[in-house]
């Protein structure tokens, strides 16, 4: 018998749930700190309280009604148009005859909303945008920013010490943007009351903000003082970056080879901003806060002259960056790709880097590795996810971990950008970041016969301590015990005291990790005529790299096992062990 069909659901059903689900996806996709998480933008609600920009929307509904009624019409010149432009992008730019609303967003729609949206959200005012530059999208931005003030909260966060607790908050940044542009967006976002806290824990923020472009540094004056923040953030313009992005050679600045403050073509972008907030003198120089993992011997590998330079830098807390998109003015010229539309209006400086976006990190990379600890955060935003992946592959082999690499994902729409920061401040051992997931709870088991302790308990933990001392991975082990359910911690990490050589500069964590290995206090008896007893225990792992997981999870299989043997087998392994 043939099946009856289903009945297709109401169709206003059907509207209302991918309604929801848009709204979720929307909700999803912005950053916990971005106001727009709980609070989606509405046009209509916009357009009321708006008055430039109910007239930019209205303008765009109707170049979109008639582009489409143009599209329903049956002529010629419609099936010449779908023809050329399937064949010249692989596809047609429109969906069943009618284009998407993106397709009729212009340069005056995304100025209206922008200023709109900086006006009612932030209390900012935008008055200046020069023909041609770009005008950033305020939700993606507003991502980066919100990741940026997270990592300043809660970059080394650990474990053992809730946010609640933390008494090592700071009240005052100083960061960078560095290709501010003509808006100077990012600054202007966190000086704001959004991000600057309430009258009682007010959070203070200083910038420097620096451009290539004289247009675009004007420009970014003008947006500053129209929103009386001169104080707050000065804006300078600098030479272009113009360093061999191939050079992988670290030099001190008073060398023949180099001289920073002379020759101005081994300047990366960041060098050439802390040059000028060295000169301005309006930026602090806090004492006391080059805490690096660098031990002294690298310190004097890499020239005393270099410190001693570098020390003349004021501290900041941050480098945010948007880096130039393409590698060549070809290619910023040309349509996109996928639909073939024009690409977003913008100048050849802020669109164009000789090497793309991986070369201009790939610069800022080698100025960090210079500057190290002075400044806290590295960050930037890619456009692509291939640079990501190249990006994390370099700051790996110069001897980052998982400690001290951040990477993230801001959706906007169908739109995809991604984000890295690194740091070389000194992370805590119990970093929240460096927490392994899925590890499985852990059960000895012990015949008392074999015991040479007084309990199970004791004889586990004197297993453990002998199985740290002659393991040939040279692992470290401790016991303390736990106050809150009177169980016992041992910790067993690796031992990274050999990992700095002189070849090395920066000493590499990929295979460190911790092991916090919890017993319980009381050990069941499990089988009453052998008198065989079992142990449980739970076990939290860091690991700074995939490869530290790989070893942690063997040395947990190693000890289950090797603490289970008979006591005969410690015998013989600690008669070799001296006899050796």
């Amino acid at each position: 018998m043939k099946q009856k069909r289903k009945r297709p659901r109401n169709s206003t059903m059907c509207a209302s749930s991918k309604s929801a689900a848009c709204q979720r996806d929307s909700v999803a996709a912005h950053h916990y700190l971005s106001i727009y998480r709980n609070q989606p933008i509405n046009f209509k609600d916009l357009a009321v309280v708006d008055g430039s920009f109910s007239e930019a929307w209205e303008k765009l509904q109707r170049r979109q009604q008639r582009e489409n009624r143009r599209w329903l019409e049956p002529t010629t010149d419609r099936a010449k148009t779908i023809s050329s432009s399937t064949s010249a992008t692989g596809r047609g730019d429109n969906h069943g005859g009618k284009q998407s609303f993106s397709t009729h967003v212009d340069r005056e729609f995304n100025i209206a909303l922008t200023r709109a949206l900086l006006r009612r959200d932030f209390h900012l005012l935008l008055p200046s945008i020069p023909p041609g530059y770009l005008c950033p999208p305020l939700p993606n931005r507003l991502n980066y920013v919100c990741w940026v003030r997270e990592l300043l909260d809660r970059g080394m966060e650990c474990e053992c010490d809730p946010p609640e607790h933390n008494t090592t908050q700071k009240f005052f940044y100083q960061g960078i943007d560095i290709g501010t542009g003509a808006t100077c967006i990012y600054p202007l976002l966190l000086s704001t009351a959004v991000f600057s806290g309430t009258e009682k824990s007010t959070t203070q923020w200083k910038f420097l903000a620096t451009d290539v472009d004289p247009t675009s540094v004007q420009s970014a004056r003008q947006n500053i003082k129209a929103n009386n923040l001169q104080e707050r953030i000065h804006v300078v313009c600098v030479p272009k970056s113009s360093r061999n992005n191939t050079s992988s050679t670290i030099l001190p600045p008073n060398s023949n080879e180099q001289k920073i403050n002379h020759v101005g073509s081994i300047q990366g972008p960041i060098l050439s901003a802390m040059n000028a907030a060295t000169e301005s003198g309006l930026f602090l120089l806090e004492e006391g806060r080059d805490k690096t993992f660098t031990t002294e011997e690298t310190a004097v590998s890499m020239s005393i002259n270099s410190a001693t330079y570098y020390a003349s830098y004021p501290y900041f807390d941050f480098v945010m960056t948007n880096p130039p998109f393409y590698s060549t003015y070809h290619e910023a010229d040309g349509c996109r790709i996928g639909d073939g539309r024009e690409r977003t209006e913008m100048t050849k400086l802020e669109a164009v880097y000789e090497g793309g976006e991986y070369a201009f990190i790939s610069d800022m990379i080698h100025d960090s590795m210079l500057l190290r600890s002075r400044i806290t955060w590295y960050t930037s935003m890619m456009g692509k996810k291939t640079t990501l992946r190249q990006v994390e592959k370099k700051l790996r082999s110069i001897g980052l971990g998982r400690a001290n690499i951040r990477t993230t994902e801001f959706i906007q729409g169908k739109t995809r950008r991604w984000g890295i920061a690194w740091t070389f401040q000194e992370s805590p051992e119990r970093l929240i970041a460096l927490k392994m997931k899925s590890l499985p709870n852990i059960k000895f088991t012990i015949n008392k016969k074999h015991m040479r302790s007084l309990n199970a308990l004791d004889e586990v933990l004197s297993r453990i301590l002998k199985f740290c001392q002659f393991n040939p991975h040279n692992l470290r082990c401790n016991q303390r015990a736990c106050n809150s359910d009177e169980s016992i911690i041992v910790t067993i990490k690796s031992d990274t005291s050999d990992c700095v050589t002189e070849e090395n500069k920066f000493p590499s964590y990929n295979d460190s990790f911790l092991m916090d290995i919890i017993l319980l206090q009381k050990p069941k008896q499990i089988h009453e005529g052998d008198k065989l007893y079992s142990v449980h225990a739970s076990c939290n792992a860091y690991s700074h790299s995939p490869k530290g997981d790989v070893i942690v999870r063997r040395t947990l299989d190693e000890l289950t096992r090797y603490v289970c043997q008979t006591s005969r087998y410690w015998r013989r392994l600690q008669a070799k062990a001296t006899q050796e």
